[in-house]
């Protein structure tokens, strides 16, 4: 690049007969001759994972400049958009030189040079714009877009001093939810007292936000742990579980941890110690004072408990039990065992054991009672009679009715059961009057007559009343329902109808018609003239929309002429083609639809598709990526083998796809059979005649097909010689290769800075 600069100088000499240089701007220099402030701006100041950010590269300066370059700085997280970058389209004409500026988007380059004109701005202005997409897998921070290598040069011999502002973006991350954790070793074993070793706690998945976790011993005395930091320091044998919980969440995951430390046991005895009804007793066994562990036997071999050493109470004994107290034992006094069944033998006539009472044919039965207590019991026994508890249907004898001429009597009432009267019957006075229920009528009056024989008197007799005469119908009495008296020509009460009647039209009057009793046929009343005139009904206005014409408000008459118009003052007519409003192609009113879907699984990444517009089949927005949630393993423990049922290997398994893996970061998938371990075969114990001999003192091992290897001693190399290191072979192409690409690079670059 310097040798294109001083050619222009060169050239600029020959042209204006001035001296020139070419100078190497320094930063923050202090030099009074002229400083250029180049500035970089974002469009935003903070930004997400995605997001498109643009970039504006502004440029002041003092002093006498020819040429300038540099190159675009983007910081790693940033990829630059290609093509992106642009010259502003006023720079020349501020600069007043026609000598072009010029950005390389391979290189990122910018060049300008005119070696007949020097310029000086003082005010700031855009030089050019390029943009840079945000990574998905960006760092959540502060990122620095800035220029590098600066240089410039000028007509005249000065220095240049230079200043750059980069443009700062802040990358917020978006919270990433935790999904599980796992820890590392899933078991562990410490044989020295204070040894420690570290357990690593894996958050899932590995970009979530908050990977904050905490650590927890259910045994602090055998295994204790510190909370943050998960080192393990053992205290004393036995076995603890530790637990790993992360803050966000709250999964789990846990470590078992046995301390096993060999040493002398220092045994105690305790002796055995017989049991009481309240004092447990116990075996004979050993307590080792170093470890705290107990023994069956004085050598340690056998370990137990103290509890499980305990002998079982003995049983309380003596005493005698009733149904209202328990027995007392004879060694501890204390209540034990059931109480004793009730004796129910006593016979008591009492309401309290009253099951059913005693009736005119049948005795009372009662319940038999308990000796002791006095409680009720299901025996019973019979009491006696009673006789004035009749029991089933009565009947009345002597009963006679009253009437309007003669007395009644109410009946003697009688126990069927045992024929005993038991209630006398009363006299009745005379009874009342049996009027008819149909009224009896003349033309004056209506009343009703008593119906008992040789009885004949009236009763509510009054005339008729009530009740409304039309032009055709007499009265109807409101309580008789007969009709009375005379019709009323005045009274039209019936149906009506409308003679003579007339529309009114657009330009010609109407009449509404006269009014005529259709009973009597007279005349009631005149009809009136209707004016003429429209008849305007409001058509309400609708909008266009992608697949049908909407259309203005507008008025339409109802009455003869159907003409529209635009005013409800009727006063300006339009045709209906002016009512039409044209389709509108952005107007997606209708439903929507989603198209594209696609569902994000563990390892490939989901779309939430495209949104259609349903009427006319436009794409309105593009969807977003879902990012591949990763595989959420759950652990499936080692269960061995046996003569009958097939075991497994310890592996891990994804709910999600169902797909299986051999570790915990899911790097080797297996499949289901890889996990299966065979049955054990029959147990066989040959004799010694059945015995192969193998004279050589090899080994011997079962191949595949029944057939048997000899395997060869213990220190002896039977494997092949290798024939050659591959792996050094792959290092010096790999070290070529690289040397290849730098020695190309540098070509590249300074071909591109001789071409600029």
């Amino acid at each position: 690049m310097k040798r294109f600069l001083t050619f222009l100088l060169s050239a600029a000499l020959l042209i204006g007969l001035f001296p020139a240089s070419v100078v190497t701007a320094s930063q923050n220099s202090e030099d009074a001759t002229g400083h250029v402030i180049m500035t970089v701006e974002a469009d935003k100041q903070v930004a997400n994972p995605g997001d498109v950010l643009t970039f504006t590269v502004y440029l002041e300066q003092t002093g006498h400049i020819a040429s300038l370059q540099m190159w675009l700085d983007v910081p790693k997280g940033l990829t630059y958009v290609s093509g992106s970058g642009k010259v502003d389209s006023d720079i020349q004409g501020k600069l007043q030189t026609s000598f072009p500026i010029t950005y390389t988007d391979s290189s990122r380059m910018i060049v300008w040079a005119d070696p007949s004109h020097c310029w000086s701005l003082t005010e700031k202005q855009r030089l050019i714009e390029f943009q840079c997409k945000v990574d998905e897998t960006i760092t959540g921070g502060e990122y620095q877009v800035t220029l590098g290598e600066l240089e410039f040069a000028t007509l005249q011999w000065v220095e240049k001093t230079y200043e750059v502002k980069p443009a700062v973006v802040t990358v917020e991350l978006p919270k990433v939810a935790v999904t599980g954790v796992t820890v590392t070793p899933a078991e562990l074993k410490l044989t020295k007292k204070g040894e420690q070793a570290a357990l690593a706690a894996s958050v899932l998945p590995a970009n979530a936000t908050n990977k904050n976790v905490t650590f927890t011993s259910n045994q602090q005395d055998v295994a204790s742990i510190d909370s943050k930091t998960g080192v393990v320091t053992a205290g004393k044998n036995g076995t603890a579980v530790i637990t790993v919980k992360t803050e966000d969440g709250d999964y789990t995951a846990t470590c078992t941890v046995t301390v096993d430390i060999a040493h002398v046991h220092s045994m105690e005895t305790v002796p055995a110690k017989e049991s009481t009804c309240t004092v447990q007793g116990n075996n004979q066994y050993y307590h080792c004072k170093e470890c705290g562990n107990y023994y069956k036997d004085s050598d340690g071999k056998t370990q137990t408990t103290a509890e499980a050493e305990k002998r079982e109470l003995k049983p309380h004994t003596g005493g005698e039990a009733t149904c209202t107290k328990r027995a007392v034992c004879t060694v501890c006094g204390q209540e034990y065992g059931d109480l004793a069944a009730h004796k129910f033998t006593k016979e008591v006539v009492e309401e309290k054991y009253l099951k059913t009472k005693g009736t005119c044919v049948d005795e009372a039965v009662y319940f038999k009672s308990c000796e002791v207590c006095g409680e009720a019991g299901t025996e019973t026994f019979l009491g006696e009679k009673d006789p004035a508890n009749h029991v089933g249907e009565t009947r009345l004898e002597k009963q006679k009715e009253a009437t309007c001429q003669e007395p009644g009597y109410t009946g003697d009432k009688y126990c069927n059961s045992c024929g005993q009267l038991i209630e006398k019957g009363k006299e009745t006075p005379l009874g009342d009057h049996n009027p008819a229920s149909v009224w009896t009528t003349d033309e004056q009056s209506h009343w009703k007559e008593c119906q008992t024989a040789g009885c004949g008197n009236i009763f509510e007799k009054a005339e008729h009343s009530g009740g409304e005469a039309t032009c055709t119908k007499q009265k109807v009495c409101e309580v008789c329902r007969v009709a009375y008296g005379n019709t009323n020509p005045e009274n039209h009460k019936g149906e009506t109808e409308i003679r003579d009647a007339k529309d009114a039209t657009c330009t010609e009057d109407g009449y509404t018609g006269d009014t005529y009793c259709k009973d009597c046929g007279e005349m009631i009343s005149k009809g009136e003239t209707i004016p003429a005139g429209h008849k305007l009904e409001k058509v309400e206005a609708t909008e266009a929309t992608c697949i049908k014409e909407g259309n203005i408000e507008y008025y339409q008459c109802t009455n003869s002429c159907k003409k529209l118009f635009k005013d409800a003052e009727a006063k300006e007519e339009i045709e209906l083609t002016a009512t039409v409003i044209p389709k509108d192609p952005k107007n997606h009113a209708g439903e929507i639809e989603i198209k594209n879907a696609k569902d994000v699984t563990c390892t490939e990444d989901g779309y939430t598709g495209d949104t259609y517009c349903k009427d006319c089949g436009e794409m309105l927005a593009e969807g977003e990526i879902i990012a591949a949630a990763g595989h959420q393993l759950k652990k499936v423990e080692a269960k061995a083998a046996t003569q009958t049922e097939e075991g497994n290997i310890e592996y891990y398994q994804c709910p999600s796809c169902g797909k299986l893996f051999k570790d915990a970061k899911a790097k080797d998938e297996i499949k289901p059979e890889d996990t299966v371990i065979s049955k054990l075969p029959p147990e066989e114990k040959p004799s010694d005649e059945q015995k192969p001999e193998n004279p050589s003192g090899n080994q011997t091992e079962t191949q595949p097909g029944g057939t048997d290897k000899e395997t060869q001693p213990s220190g002896t190399d039977n494997q092949k010689p290798g024939t050659g290191d591959d792996s050094q072979m792959l290092l010096w192409s790999i070290v070529l290769a690289a040397a290849a690409l730098g020695v190309a690079g540098v070509v590249l670059r300074f071909r591109k800075r001789e071409d600029a």
